[in-house]
């Protein structure tokens, strides 16, 4: 099968205006008032389908931007366009949702999108009011701050400078002293951004709570598991949850450890050596990027053409960025 290529910088999305999304609502709002048959309502729940697609591409391309530099100013100035207009679009749709929710044609609606969709959306519009549209507009803008505190992290090790997810490779290496070192230098910056990490964490915490309360929660647990959509498992099953880690894993954990002392020769394993497994050190790559992307792909065209195919378009098509630099947010390479 062949792939369409094509490059992740070609690909251009329409910023939103928050007056002709209204409109394009109004006019599916409109449409549905109308429909008087199941094909009528099936094309207007497309036409929301369209809209929240190219909403969603929007949004996914600018936080993919704002990912990759945190430090680039026209990134920096669209992700805060972009928090400052998800609580309105969300206000939106989660009209939508509540009008959907409440049809007296509910049955016909689940039988076109079916009961999982409903039942996603039974949450969700338990998780917004008006009230808190300025609240999730801070809430952003302190996550992008930890983000971007976090991307601007570098850090003087052995003559290279790296980033907290460059200085990751001397703490897998062999050699002991080397691993304690990283960890200490990785740490530094941590201890260094001390009281601008603790300032977002207890802001965050404070204004999650103020948002549950505002919405009738006793505190941020029951909301942030519907914000998470988690409709089939609560707060006891994850406690249950963890009582079986401490009963099942914990023990076994501890075997691991043990045998990793024995490994490494030591008389106790601390945190600098977790990461390596043998005295030789975990295995590293022969080669540079672009080698191990060639690698990557002959792994993949050995196991399906289809798949093979796949990967080549996305490096083709710069949809792989496994580069570590300067201002890039942490996180997996793939942008898709």
């Amino acid at each position: 099968m062949s792939q369409t290529t094509i490059n992740f910088a070609n690909i251009k999305v329409e910023t939103p205006q928050i007056e002709r999304v209204t409109a394009e609502y109004k006019s599916i709002n409109h449409a549905l008032d109308k429909a008087e048959t199941t094909a009528a309502k099936q094309k207007a729940l497309q036409q929301w389908e369209d809209l929240r697609r190219r909403l969603d591409s929007w949004s996914a391309i600018t936080s993919l931007h704002f990912s990759q530099d945190t430090s680039n100013e026209e990134y920096k100035q669209a992700q805060s366009y972009s928090d400052e207009l998800q609580p309105k679009l969300t206000a939106l749709e989660v009209a939508m949702k509540r009008r959907l929710l409440d049809s007296a044609d509910q049955e016909e609606f689940i039988s076109i999108l079916g009961e999982q969709a409903f039942s996603l959306w039974s949450a969700d519009v338990t998780t917004f009011e008006s009230i808190i549209e300025d609240d999730l507009v801070q809430e952003s803008k302190l996550i992008n701050e930890y983000v971007q505190l976090l991307a601007s992290g570098t850090i003087e090790f052995q003559g290279e400078t790296v980033n907290l997810s460059g200085i990751r490779k001397y703490t897998q290496d062999s050699d002991r002293k080397t691993r304690h070192e990283a960890e200490k230098a990785r740490w530094n910056f941590f201890d260094q951004n001390q009281e601008k990490l603790d300032n977002i964490y207890d802001s965050l915490v404070k204004l999650r709570h103020k948002m549950a309360q505002k919405l009738g929660y006793e505190n941020y647990i029951a909301l942030g598991y519907k914000r998470m959509q988690r409709i089939d498992y609560n707060q006891s099953d994850v406690a249950s949850y963890r009582d079986e880690v401490v009963d099942k894993v914990v023990p076994l954990a501890q075997k691991i450890i043990a045998k990793k002392a024995e490994k490494l020769n030591l008389d106790r394993v601390q945190f600098w050596d977790e990461a390596v497994f043998d005295l030789q050190g975990n295995p590293e790559p022969q080669g540079d990027h672009d080698w191990m992307l060639k690698q990557a792909q002959e792994m993949f065209d050995a196991m399906h053409p289809e798949l093979g195919s796949f990967f080549a378009m996305m490096v083709q098509g710069d949809f792989i960025d496994l580069k570590s630099r300067k201002g890039k947010a942490g996180g997996g390479g793939f942008l898709y």
